[in-house]
Protein backbone atom coordinates (compact mmCIF):
# COMPACT_ATOMS: atom_id res chain seq x y z
CA UNK A 1 0.00 0.00 0.00
CA UNK A 2 1.50 3.53 -1.13
CA UNK A 3 1.60 6.46 1.23
CA UNK A 4 -1.31 8.00 -1.05
CA UNK A 5 -3.32 5.06 -0.49
CA UNK A 6 -2.87 5.51 3.39
CA UNK A 7 -3.48 8.88 3.41
CA UNK A 8 -6.32 9.02 1.20
CA UNK A 9 -8.56 6.29 2.62
CA UNK A 10 -8.32 8.91 5.67
CA UNK A 11 -9.05 11.94 3.70
CA UNK A 12 -11.40 10.27 1.24
CA UNK A 13 -13.62 9.31 4.33
CA UNK A 14 -13.64 12.42 6.29
CA UNK A 15 -14.37 14.38 2.54
CA UNK A 16 -17.07 12.44 2.05
CA UNK A 17 -18.73 13.01 5.35
CA UNK A 18 -18.39 16.05 4.78
CA UNK A 19 -20.05 15.82 1.38
CA UNK A 20 -22.95 13.92 3.09
CA UNK A 21 -23.01 16.77 5.80
CA UNK A 22 -24.03 19.14 3.62
CA UNK A 23 -26.08 17.64 1.17
CA UNK A 24 -28.49 15.95 4.40
CA UNK A 25 -28.87 19.65 5.44
CA UNK A 26 -30.06 20.97 1.94
CA UNK A 27 -32.22 17.38 1.75
CA UNK A 28 -33.64 18.60 5.06
CA UNK A 29 -33.94 22.14 3.82
CA UNK A 30 -35.57 21.24 0.61
CA UNK A 31 -38.39 19.02 2.36
CA UNK A 32 -39.22 21.90 4.50
CA UNK A 33 -39.46 24.41 1.47
CA UNK A 34 -43.23 24.88 1.69
CA UNK A 35 -43.17 25.85 5.25
CA UNK A 36 -39.66 28.11 5.38
CA UNK A 37 -38.52 30.88 3.58
CA UNK A 38 -35.22 29.73 2.71
CA UNK A 39 -33.49 32.43 0.05
CA UNK A 40 -31.01 32.43 -1.85
CA UNK A 41 -28.09 32.24 0.18
CA UNK A 42 -27.67 28.58 1.92
CA UNK A 43 -28.48 26.97 -0.99
CA UNK A 44 -25.53 28.62 -2.83
CA UNK A 45 -23.09 28.46 0.01
CA UNK A 46 -24.08 24.72 -0.12
CA UNK A 47 -22.98 24.51 -3.39
CA UNK A 48 -20.10 26.39 -3.34
CA UNK A 49 -19.03 24.42 -0.46
CA UNK A 50 -20.19 20.98 -2.41
CA UNK A 51 -17.45 22.29 -5.30
CA UNK A 52 -14.80 23.24 -3.00
CA UNK A 53 -14.42 20.02 -1.33
CA UNK A 54 -14.49 18.63 -4.50
CA UNK A 55 -12.13 20.48 -5.78
CA UNK A 56 -9.78 20.27 -2.79
CA UNK A 57 -10.08 16.08 -3.33
CA UNK A 58 -9.27 16.45 -6.64
CA UNK A 59 -6.17 18.17 -5.78
CA UNK A 60 -5.18 16.01 -3.55
CA UNK A 61 -5.33 12.73 -6.08
CA UNK A 62 -3.26 15.30 -8.46
CA UNK A 63 -0.66 15.79 -5.52
CA UNK A 64 -0.12 11.95 -4.57
CA UNK A 65 3.56 11.50 -5.87
CA UNK A 66 5.05 14.28 -3.87
CA UNK A 67 3.21 13.09 -0.26
CA UNK A 68 6.56 12.68 1.57
CA UNK A 69 6.16 10.11 4.36
CA UNK A 70 3.13 8.63 6.37
CA UNK A 71 2.56 10.70 9.59
CA UNK A 72 2.84 14.16 8.38
CA UNK A 73 0.29 13.35 5.60
CA UNK A 74 -1.85 12.16 7.98
CA UNK A 75 -1.05 15.39 9.82
CA UNK A 76 -2.12 17.53 7.24
CA UNK A 77 -4.92 15.38 5.72
CA UNK A 78 -6.62 15.27 9.33
CA UNK A 79 -6.02 18.92 9.88
CA UNK A 80 -7.51 19.79 6.29
CA UNK A 81 -10.31 17.67 6.10
CA UNK A 82 -11.42 18.55 9.45
CA UNK A 83 -11.68 22.10 8.23
CA UNK A 84 -13.54 21.27 5.60
CA UNK A 85 -15.96 18.85 7.98
CA UNK A 86 -16.40 21.70 10.20
CA UNK A 87 -17.08 24.42 7.17
CA UNK A 88 -19.76 21.77 6.49
CA UNK A 89 -21.47 21.33 9.40
CA UNK A 90 -21.55 24.67 9.96
CA UNK A 91 -23.28 25.50 6.18
CA UNK A 92 -27.11 24.95 6.69
CA UNK A 93 -28.32 26.30 9.99
CA UNK A 94 -29.61 23.44 12.54
CA UNK A 95 -32.58 25.26 13.74
CA UNK A 96 -34.81 24.27 11.03
CA UNK A 97 -37.78 24.62 13.34
CA UNK A 98 -37.99 27.57 14.65
CA UNK A 99 -36.07 29.52 12.04
CA UNK A 100 -38.17 32.06 9.60
CA UNK A 101 -35.71 33.43 7.26
CA UNK A 102 -32.62 31.66 6.33
CA UNK A 103 -31.08 34.55 4.70
CA UNK A 104 -31.21 36.31 8.53
CA UNK A 105 -29.38 33.10 9.48
CA UNK A 106 -26.05 34.79 7.93
CA UNK A 107 -26.77 38.49 7.36
CA UNK A 108 -27.66 39.00 11.13
CA UNK A 109 -24.63 37.61 12.53
CA UNK A 110 -23.69 39.12 15.95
Amino acid sequence: MSIFEVVFNLAGLVLGLALVEVLSGLAKLLRERNRLEIGALVPLLGIFVLCDVTSFWGQAYELRDLMPSVWPSLGAALVITSIYYLAASLTVPSNISTQADYDAAYTNLP
